[in-house]
């Protein structure tokens, strides 16, 4: 008789203790935990050419791995758009896409990059400002910095997007 009222005893204690370990555990952030944020990106566009233009400018969802991290997922929550913008010759603009939800997962031990801005000229064709980033992740933060400013130069042959 002793020997089962000590297995039972012994059986509560270490479900107690089981129910005070999970419960310490449940609040601890997971190294790959999402984070989500919901933020503006405001910059300028110039037409730097003689003829008038439009372009259509909206959120790009491509990721990109930086200085060793690993890149786990990167997800598009909403579909942010400028809708068509005309630009006269020489005509500057600054365009805000407002309200933007983003998340992501990164290892948290280093910066995953996080490329956003797609330029579409009025021809059709995507044109992506290589040298553009205006969000990355850093230690499962995510920052982002906007006011760049982009110049849009039309020649005969082809439809360019410069970054300064």
């Amino acid at each position: 008789m002793k020997r089962k009222n000590v297995s039972i005893i012994g059986a509560f204690v270490a479900l107690i203790g089981m129910v005070f370990f999970i419960s310490s555990c449940k609040g601890q952030a997971d190294e790959t935990e999402p984070v989500y944020k919901r933020t503006d990106i405001t910059f300028e566009l110039e037409n730097k050419s003689v003829v008038q233009c439009s372009v259509v400018v909206s959120i790009d969802a491509a990721i990109g791995s930086y200085n060793g991290s690993s890149t786990k997922s990167f997800t598009k929550e909403d579909t942010a758009t400028s809708g068509a913008i005309s630009f006269n010759a020489g005509e500057k603009k600054t365009v805000t896409l407002k309200d933007i939800l983003l998340s992501a997962t990164t290892n948290k031990a280093g910066c995953d990059y996080i490329h956003l801005i797609k330029i579409v000229a009025s021809d059709g064709g995507a044109h992506f400002p290589s040298d553009y980033t205006s969000g990355w992740l850093q230690k499962g933060d995510l920052k982002t910095f906007d006011n760049a400013h982009f110049d849009i130069k039309i020649t005969s042959a082809k439809f360019d997007i410069i970054k300064h």
